[in-house]
């Protein structure tokens, strides 16, 4: 293994929408152009989800994928010592990218709709501790992604 430093990609955040703000969005894009009727229904999803989830239920939503629920867990050594409250360590909510069709949602689908270009870069391992963004200069300056 080589003592040199390696150069690794870095998702940049470039925001985050609110529930309003998504419905906004929705409305500019479809008939459904009422961003009240949007809100609320969103709304619902924000309290159905997870009532469902905490139900065992997962939720498919087509086009984008599935939610669902998984556990961590200790194991017993015997069924009979097994106890939920004793041995789950974790609930957590997974998410399954849709993978039918033209609307795929998956890391390879994703990655062909995406547009990549560098502004920053970090030396060293791929542990995010200490992680430092530098500027890349624009002699170093790569683009690519998509296809």
């Amino acid at each position: 293994m080589s003592s040199q430093n390696k150069y690794y990609g870095q998702p940049i955040n470039v925001g985050c929408l609110s529930s309003d703000q998504l419905a906004e969005h929705m409305a500019s894009h479809g008939t459904i152009r009422n961003k009240a009727l949007l809100i609320t229904t969103l709304s619902k999803l924000a309290t159905c989800v997870p009532e469902l989830l905490s139900q065992g239920v997962g939720i498919q939503l087509d086009g984008l994928g599935t939610i669902y629920p998984s556990v961590s867990s200790k194991g017993a050594e015997k069924a009979k010592d097994y106890n939920p409250n004793k041995h789950v360590t974790g609930v957590h909510i997974r998410f399954l990218p849709w993978n039918v069709g033209d609307a795929k949602l998956t890391s390879v689908a994703l990655k062909k709709r995406c547009n990549f270009f560098c502004v920053g870069y970090y030396e060293g391992t791929k542990a995010k501790k200490n992680r430092v963004i530098k500027p890349i200069t624009t002699d170093t300056n790569q683009q690519g992604g998509g296809e």
